[in-house]
């Protein structure tokens, strides 16, 4: 709470330096700006909210499929690919106002070199991490105080999560693209997609596979949704849509 008070205190600071206004709009105006500005956000809010939905799923899966140690097992590896998930986000994050400044002016070209950039960017950050977390795979454990068994377990769990962090990659820059452009319905599909197919993978893969199914169920899920990116961008017909190479 500290930290966010002085968060906040340094913000106020900044906007009153800035003299920038804070003042509310017109009243009239006030009910169109909100649902424009909602209408925008949820794709950035599912982004952001999408890895916590995950591991909530997760956690109560391998509660019931592996007992404590599974979560044990789990809590290690999901802070850790956390990390690149949020990586990958900042990296879609980060494109979208270019994106979107390119668009309004019509610069068609520069924007698509800009997605391409962000493809390129995130598709290197993706394979750099995924080969230092997989040589370094039989340590996590004991970064985190975790106990042999447990680090055993992460060792050998999470190359199956490494699996679908390229596919990630392609799907959170391809729905940056799309809000960045007005095309805010195929974000959203995009992003509310991966945390519906994880739900679905997990009720259908551990009946058969047990644990094993419940670490598949997410790259399972990010790769389904990976696809389906790739789908909505070819049935896109509108010139509009960010598009890779």
């Amino acid at each position: 709470m500290i930290g966010q008070a002085v968060t906040a205190l340094g913000a106020a600071l900044y906007f009153a330096a800035k003299r920038y206004p804070l003042s509310l709009p017109p009243a009239r105006r006030a009910p169109h700006l909100f649902s424009v500005i909602l209408k925008i956000s949820l794709a950035p809010f599912g982004i952001t909210f999408s890895p916590m939905i995950g591991m909530i799923l997760m956690n109560r899966f391998a509660v019931l499929y592996g007992g404590e140690g599974a979560v044990a097992c789990y809590a290690c590896v999901g802070y850790i690919v956390t990390i690149v998930y949020l990586l990958l986000q900042g990296i879609g994050d980060g494109c979208q106002p270019m994106i979107s400044r390119y668009y309004g002016r019509g610069r068609r070209a520069d924007m698509k070199r800009t997605c391409r950039l962000a493809y390129a960017t995130a598709g290197a950050l993706s394979l750099f991490s995924v080969c230092l977390l997989f040589l370094a795979r039989w340590r996590i454990g004991g970064l985190f105080g975790a106990s042999p068994p447990v680090s055993r377990g992460v060792g050998e769990t999470l190359p199956l999560f490494l699996a679908g962090v390229l596919f990630l990659a392609y799907t959170r820059i391809t729905a940056a693209g799309f809000y960045a452009t007005e095309e805010s319905l195929l974000s959203y599909i995009l992003v509310y997609a991966e945390p519906l197919l994880l739900l679905i993978f997990l009720l259908m893969l551990p009946a058969f596979l047990g644990l094993t199914g419940v670490w598949l169920a997410m790259p399972a899920s990010q790769m389904t949704t990976a696809l389906l990116a790739a789908a909505v961008k070819r049935r896109a017909d509108s010139p509009n849509a960010c598009r890779a190479g």
